[in-house]
């Protein structure tokens, strides 16, 4: 599980599409890869992030098995997941 200390969230999903009507020209404020290191272990890069309301993430999952990608501290913190909590395959 990923425990972030962001407030808000907003998942795309891109298809490659011949036209689209309006290009999103929000800027990215945060970028999260979830991949393998040399010895096979799961890892998350960066493993904590912070933004601003309203701002965006991408994360790039390269992991075969499903993460749940969630708001928060992790345990303890009271907003944990409360904002959203979402599988990523």
């Amino acid at each position: 599980m990923i425990a972030l200390g962001i407030s808000s969230i907003n998942i795309y999903q891109s298809f490659a599409q011949s036209s689209h009507s309006q290009a999103d020209v929000t800027p990215i404020a945060a970028y999260i890869i979830m991949t393998k290191n040399n010895q096979g272990k799961e890892i998350f890069q960066p493993q904590n992030t912070t933004i601003k309301q309203g701002q965006e993430i991408m994360i790039l999952n390269n992991l075969t098995n499903t993460q749940t990608f969630t708001n928060g501290n992790g345990k303890g913190d009271s907003m944990d997941g409360k904002i959203f909590s979402i599988d990523m395959t």
